[in-house]
């Protein structure tokens, strides 16, 4: 089991110290349960599974099923971890993201963190000022990003490229108008 809660730390995207701060577990204790140092008691198994309710207490303790017994998790794990990363990849900070939502640092923070769940009216601002997946934003499924423009940036493309053939056919039809054309003036020039 010790090696569980530092799995599950990881998987949450939190330092010991960040997870033991939300579990309301010294961080020190926690340290030595997650090394083995000391057994983990029930108290700290009901902590856990207290702070992060979508948490299988009975993967915590056997190591058993599913790490996560609800689809739960997607809210306060895999959203706010993709978030970051998203805007992290963008250069963004929360302060930025704030700003150009027009709130708080800590309400961008909360959803960070996984306590807030984006609504419909949210997901909508969310998406058309980052470009966002409205369909990630409320459940958790699929891409941060939606691949539909990315399928039209490839249609595109395809039809550039098929209107460049075009061109490039047009442009050999018109040439060998223009022969022909010559060779015409040319006879008409002869028989005159």
């Amino acid at each position: 089991m010790n090696n569980r809660i530092r799995q599950l730390a990881e998987r949450m995207g939190l330092s010991l110290r960040a997870f033991s701060n939300r579990c309301g577990i010294r961080t020190s204790i926690l340290e030595n349960q997650a090394r083995g140092i000391c057994p983990i008691p029930a108290e700290s198994v009901e902590a856990i599974t207290k702070a992060f309710p979508y948490v299988s207490e009975k993967w915590l303790l056997s190591g058993d099923g599913d790490m996560f017994s609800s689809n739960e998790y997607k809210y306060a794990i895999d959203i706010p971890i993709a978030l970051k990363a998203f805007f992290k990849k963008k250069g963004m900070t929360q302060v930025d993201i704030a700003e150009k939502i027009g709130t708080t640092k800590s309400s961008v923070n909360r959803y960070f963190l996984g306590y807030n769940k984006f609504g419909k009216v949210q997901a909508e601002k969310w998406h058309e000022l980052f470009g966002i997946s409205k369909s990630f934003l409320l459940t958790g499924e699929g891409s941060i990003v939606d691949e539909e423009p990315a399928k039209q940036i490839e249609g595109l493309q395809q039809t550039i490229s098929d209107l460049n053939s075009a061109i490039t056919e047009m442009n050999k039809a018109i040439s060998n108008i223009k022969v022909c054309i010559e060779e015409i003036e040319t006879k008409l020039n002869i028989n005159h």
